[in-house]
């Protein structure tokens, strides 16, 4: 049963930007820019509810004395410089540099729902039946009402034990990324450039959610050592979503751009990188869960990266190479032709190796293998493949209890990943009776995965799995073919 969930959020921005042009070798791109992202509000009294650590209590938005946002606040200092210097060393070697901070919010979820979906807005109602051959209610009936909980005038409810609770910190920190780079950029021949790059990025304050009534490592039962329990008895998931996380990405990139003619243009990308983040498996030593593909930023840990653009004009017509003076079949059978696509080769995702029990752990998240020293992680009969990609005995569960496991964050890898996404298109131009403008018509032809590649996915990483190491499933899908056409006039 939803009461009535609405929010909203309001933002400004301002900026200043200036490029100043010292000599005729230097030029400085510099500005400053400022954010503003207001707490997320809402139109009905008590349509916001935020769990309060230090009281047990849930606050209602609107009523008695709290602010319409459950008391949350958010900056007003968030401030983003950004500075940018090229330098010509040379008539073909320019140094580029710069560094930008970004202020941004998260999505749906972090921003809006969180507050707005649990108790007392969002409750459950169950109807049970009588006994098995009674249906609930005759279906040409309404569900019957269920009578909403009520509504304190001042603003504040005791939080029920046994019903999921979520929190957000009053003092809302806004999700900043900072980036970097430093580029030597060198023309090669003609219509020809290549340039190597240092890129980086800093991801402060991101969003992270955890359970802030786990109960730590420990002996005895889980209920005892639950923070809120001890508090308020309170044994349930309390979710706090809190922009209290972090990221780092560095990475080494080149980039090839050739123009062979007016016909056929190439793009090529490499990038050697690595991703680190924090995983949410333990909110009392976080510097445990840090590591590559950590999911603050998502799975995209790979360590390489080669992409390749290429456009290809079939050089048939007038002005072209071959059929400068063609009759019309030839034009319409040879001339217009594009053949282009994206090509890409990837090494595999990180992840990280788990148990299926915490039973020695005896905490309130999950468990991690011991390594076992000298087994290989990969060294698996035949070679990996899909039915083994890594070596399970390369782990164990902690035979001791209270101990969390030695393996780390994304020490694992996954199959690479080979692509290409092409097209072969043509455009027709002509006049009709109809339509005295000039008509046009493109035809076109797409294959996805063109070479049909079997892209497998990440393995089971539950290491004490009947299934671990098994892949049954794909990155991407086999190769997919489409015919289109588009007509503009």
């Amino acid at each position: 049963m939803d009461m009535f969930i609405s929010g909203s959020q309001l933002g400004g921005t301002t900026r200043f930007q200036d490029i100043w042009r010292i000599s005729p070798r230097l030029t400085l791109n510099y500005g400053l820019r400022w954010d503003y992202f207001s707490p997320v509000t809402s139109p009905r009294k008590g349509g916001l509810a935020n769990f309060d650590p230090g009281t047990g209590d849930i606050l209602l938005a609107g009523l008695g004395d709290v602010s319409n946002s459950a008391d949350v606040t958010t900056p007003f200092r968030d401030f983003a410089p950004r500075l940018g210097l090229a330098y010509k060393i040379t008539k073909s070697t320019v140094v580029r540099a710069g560094f930008g901070r970004s202020f941004f919010s998260s999505g749906y979820d972090a921003t809006f729902y969180h507050l707005t979906s649990f108790y007392p807005i969002t409750a459950q109602q169950q109807v049970p039946q009588t006994n098995l051959y009674q249906t609930v209610f005759p279906i040409d009936q309404p569900v019957p009402d269920a009578t909403p909980p009520a509504l304190p005038s001042s603003g504040r409810l005791k939080a029920p034990n046994g019903t999921l609770l979520k929190a957000r910190p009053f003092d809302w920190k806004t999700e900043t990324m900072d980036s970097w780079n430093f580029t030597i950029e060198q023309a090669i021949g003609r219509g020809a450039t290549l340039a190597l790059a240092y890129v980086g990025s800093k991801g402060t304050h991101l969003s992270w959610s955890y359970n802030m009534n786990a109960a730590n490592v420990g002996t005895g039962p889980l209920l005892s050592r639950r923070p809120f329990y001890q508090l308020y008895g309170l044994s349930q998931t309390i979710s706090m979503e809190c922009n209290c996380s972090d990221s780092n990405f560095n990475s080494l990139q080149a980039v090839f751009n050739k123009q062979m003619s007016s016909w056929y243009t190439v793009t090529s990308n490499f990038t050697w990188g690595k991703s680190l983040g924090y995983s949410t498996a333990n909110p009392y030593n976080r510097t445990l869960d840090y590591g590559p593909g950590g999911n603050t930023i998502g799975a995209i840990d790979r360590k390489f990266v080669w992409t390749t653009l290429h456009s290809l004009r079939i050089p048939y017509g007038p002005g072209l190479r071959f059929g400068s003076n063609p009759n019309v079949v030839s034009r319409v059978l040879f001339a217009g032709w594009v053949f282009s696509g994206v090509t890409s080769f990837q090494s595999g995702l990180a992840f990280s190796p788990s148990l299926s029990s915490a039973a020695t752990l005896n905490g309130d998240f999950g468990q991690r293998p011991n390594v076992v020293p000298g087994v290989p992680l990969y060294d698996v009969p035949g070679g990996q493949s899909a039915a083994l990609w890594y070596s399970p005995s390369a782990f164990v569960s902690p035979a001791a209890c209270c101990q969390v496991g030695n393996a780390s964050v994304g020490m694992l890898r996954g199959p690479g990943q080979i692509n290409a996404d092409w097209s072969l298109a043509k455009e027709f131009a002509f006049k009709s009776i109809l339509n005295r403008e000039s008509t046009k018509v493109e035809i076109r032809a797409e294959a996805y995965n063109a070479w049909n590649n079997t892209n497998l996915g990440l393995p089971n990483a539950t290491v004490n799995s009947a299934a671990a190491g098994r892949i049954t499933g794909l990155q991407l899908p086999m190769r997919r073919l489409q015919l289109g056409a588009h007509v503009n006039w």
